[in-house]
């Protein structure tokens, strides 16, 4: 016999509005249980986190890295070698 936890949740709007999506998703055809919408909001909420901590550094130390230099990192990477990142530059 399974048994259920029961967990409080708490949404902001925006992971509201993320929730009722997946709801209409749902009601389109795309038959999507509740964990895979949390699943999904979960997701979306760690990459923004991300985004948030790298525009700050960035913001708090001017070091960056071109496109090319990223792209660059990770085709090695991909290719299976393990390495450094690049140095990032300052903004001036």
């Amino acid at each position: 016999m399974t048994r259920e936890r029961k967990q409080d949740v708490h949404l902001d709007e925006d992971e509201l509005a993320e929730l009722e999506s997946g709801i209409a998703e749902a009601d389109r055809g795309e038959m999507i249980s509740g964990a895979e919408l949390f699943r999904r909001l979960e997701k979306r909420k760690t990459l923004q986190e991300a985004a948030i901590n790298a525009w700050n550094e960035y913001q708090n130390t001017g070091r960056y890295l071109t496109e090319e230099e990223a792209d660059t990192w990770l085709r090695t990477l991909e290719s299976g070698r393990d390495t450094e990142p690049p140095t990032p530059k300052a903004f001036k």
